[in-house]
This record gives structure tokens, sequence and C-alpha cells, in this order.
């Protein structure tokens, strides 16, 4: 890129960070204007040394952002002489931060063509770049743990190199943390199936009505006692402590959560996490707790317990080095025949 060759820029340290911004888009630039990608690069310098103030974000950010659509009207597929402008006018638009019809629609179709296969591909490598970031960051074939088999079935060198490229820019950091935090999780995922070991041999749910539950007698009548954990209500709790608002345990990746759960599993959507942390509470409760008898499980609702204990005590777990209640409420219990 001949950034240089031009003078009188005012600030050189500025001009010299952009410099390496816009340099670090470089792959992405060839995938999409093949050939003329220096050309696309300049004309993205100096946009960004123009237009970039703090109030737009970080400035590799930005760097994508721009990079991404400067040239896409120059380099894209070729289209009749009578909805294209001229060099000039496209450049004033770009300038101005904005492209008017009919050129804007020239533009639009193409970027969401580009943008789809990109986005595409980034989304498709998210899971591989986080599990098995330790490939990716070293470019070490000993240290791949994951098959890439049909990956370049789905897409072409170009998306996969540029995808790569901007998931190690932007967010290799990121990606560090969740692993070393899912390394240092010491909760323990004991299966959905977990609470089928701690079922009452003694007593058999029948109903509940409001805060009466009815049961009866199986064997040994043992005076019991009801309590019931609102799963739905701590999980979301949970969730608004942990994940929420650029919580400890998340980290976005170009528009997409990814989650670490109590005892360090890894999620890319909110259900599937939702499920894993009531899996990891249940269990961890009923490890602890082995007093604790299951009634009834009513899977992402509630748990009803039976005790000996005429008054359980709510659990306290350590959760990311924080001290989190779990909540048993008491209920009545009444045994029929």
């Amino acid at each position: 890129m001949r950034y240089y060759k031009y003078v009188n820029i005012p600030d050189r340290v500025l001009a010299f960070k952009i410099h390496q911004a816009v340099w670090n888009c470089e792959g992405l630039a060839k995938a999409k204007y093949k050939a003329n990608w220096e050309d696309a690069l300049d004309e993205a310098y100096f946009h960004i040394l123009e237009h970039y103030d703090e109030s737009q974000g970080e400035l590799e950010h930005y760097a994508v952002k721009v990079v991404n659509t400067i040239y896409l009207n120059k380099f894209s597929k070729e289209v009749s002489s009578d909805l294209v402008y001229s060099i000039e006018s496209n450049k004033l638009a770009v300038k101005e931060d904005k492209l008017s019809t009919p050129y804007d629609e020239i533009l639009n179709k193409e970027d969401i063509e580009y943008d789809a296969e990109l986005r595409s591909c980034i989304q498709y490598l998210l899971p591989y770049f986080i599990k098995d970031f330790k490939f990716f960051d070293s470019k070490d074939g000993s240290n791949r743990r994951l098959d890439y088999s049909g990956l370049f079935d789905k897409f072409s060198y170009n998306s996969i190199d540029g995808a790569i490229k901007l998931l190690m820019k932007a967010h290799s950091d990121d990606a560090k943390y969740i692993k070393e935090l899912s390394k240092s999780c010491k909760m323990r995922d004991l299966g959905e199936d977990r609470y089928k070991n701690s079922m009452d041999k003694t007593l058999q749910f029948s109903s509940r009505i409001g805060d009466i539950v009815t049961c009866k007698t199986l064997g040994i009548r043992r005076k019991k006692y009801a309590y019931v954990l609102d799963i739905r209500s701590l999980v979301d709790k949970l969730f608004i402590m942990f994940y929420s608002d650029d919580g400890i345990a998340v980290r976005t990746f170009f528009g997409s959560d990814v989650y670490c759960s109590f005892s360090g599993g890894i999620f890319f959507n909110k259900e599937d996490l939702y499920s894993a942390l009531e899996r990891e509470v249940i269990g961890t409760v009923l490890a602890i707790k082995s007093n604790l008898k299951v009634l009834k499980y009513n899977k992402g609702k509630d748990i009803i317990l039976s005790s000996t204990n005429v008054n359980e005590t709510n659990l306290i777990l350590s959760i990311f080095k924080a001290g989190v209640c779990i909540p048993l409420r008491r209920l009545t219990i009444r045994i029929v025949r």
C-alpha cells in the first residue's frame, strides 16, 4: 500500500495506527476485491483518516467495516453502465458515508451476497475456533483436536481464509478467555438423569395444588417434609448474574454470544445453556445434600424435594468465585392412602 507517498498528515501517530488497522484487513480485501485489493485498502485508509473518531468505537472494528464496503461498487459483479455512477461521484458518496440510489441498490445487493457467505463461514467456524483455539492460534497441525472434513466443500478458500483472519484479529483474546474460564470451572455436570438416583423410595408423588403436595407412602412410613426449588426463576437469576451485560461467563463474537457454563461447558445458544445450568445446579444440590430426595421433577420449571429435616436450610454454592444462594421453599405435605 502506498499510504505514505502523501504528506501533510497532521497526526502521524494516528495515521500509523490506521495504517496498521487497515493492513490487518488484507485477507478480507483480497477475498473481496481480488487483484484490486491494494486500491481498496488505499481508499479505506484515507476514508478512515478523514472520518474516524473515538465515538465510532474501536479503530480495528471500524476498519473492518470500512474495508468491507469501501470499494464494493467498483470491484463487485459488472453491472450495466446506466446504473453506475462515475468514479468521482462514487468517491464523493463514500467520502460522505452514504451511497444514494440507484448505486445504493447495487451496493446492497452485492454486500448481502458477499456478507452472507462470510457470515455463514464465521458462524460455522466459531465452535471450532473456540474449542480448538490452540490450533488456530499456533497454526500447528499437531495441536488440531477437531475434525474439519467437509469444510472446503461448504466454503471457498477465500471465505475460510477471511473468516479465520477476522476471528483471530477481532476475537482471539475472547476465545482465550472463554477457554481459560472453562478450565477453571469446578462444578460437575452429572447428567440430566442424575436426579433419578435420588428419587424418594418411601413416598410417591400424587399431586400438587398450590403449596400443598399429596403423596402416597411406599413401605416404611417416616415423617418427612416437602420443599420446592423454582428452577426457572433460579436459572433466570443466574443468567442475569453471570451472562447479561458483559457478564463474567459470556463473550460476543461478531454478534453471536458464547457462554461458559458452571461446569466449563461451552455453549452457543441460550437454550442449551439454560439446560446445562439446570442439570448442573440440580446435580450439585443432590450430590451435596444427600438427605434431599426427589418427589417430582418438572424439567425447566421446578423440582419438589422431600427431607427428614423440618427446617431444611438454603444451600450456598460457589459459582465463578461468587456465593450463590439456592433457595428451598417449604411446602405442606399430605399423605393419602
